[in-house]
């Protein structure tokens, strides 16, 4: 069991180093083409795309850190009013339903960047093939179903659970 906490633990980081490193090379962008657009009157025709991409990318990466860590936003005041036990069925319930969803969309998503890669679509100013930027979800929401069974199985064997986002 602990390994599999360290190794959620480790994904966490990894993926918020990741985010973190997508938000500064975005910030840097932005700074650039507002550079390049006022004071050289050359704006990054691209840019905007570009950081839009990166945005999809820290919101997908960013909620696999979430569910890595349990820390959704949820309702839970009955939940925390039940006994132990429930608590502990009911947050088991909510995390196999969040995996579920989660490895529903990818297996959705899938064909969709076959597709894109198949009929070679580009985005319109940066030329980026479309099938990168969107398999950040697909990469995202897989990340996030194997968070839900580890999360399993550490509810399984007894781990620690986080019912709600305080610490």
């Amino acid at each position: 069991m602990k390994t599999i906490a360290t190794a959620l633990d480790r994904l966490g980081r990894v993926v918020k180093l990741l985010t973190t490193i997508i938000f500064l090379a975005s910030v840097a962008l932005n700074f650039a083409n507002i550079f390049g657009r006022y004071f050289l009157s050359a704006p990054i025709e691209w840019g905007e795309e570009v950081m839009l991409f990166m945005m999809v990318g820290m919101v997908f990466f960013g909620a696999v850190v979430i569910s890595a860590q349990g820390r959704h936003i949820r309702m839970d005041l009955l939940i925390m009013m039940m006994p132990a036990h429930i608590q502990r069925v009911l947050v088991g319930l909510g995390i196999f339903i969040e995996g579920a969803v989660a490895a529903t969309i990818v297996w959705i998503g899938i064909p969709v960047i076959d597709d894109l890669i198949a009929f070679d679509q580009r985005a319109e100013a940066s030329g980026l093939p479309l099938a990168i930027p969107q398999a950040i979800v697909p990469i995202g929401l897989t990340l996030i179903a194997l968070t839900c069974v580890a999360r399993l199985v550490l509810l399984a064997g007894g781990g620690t659970l986080v019912v709600s986002g305080g610490e």
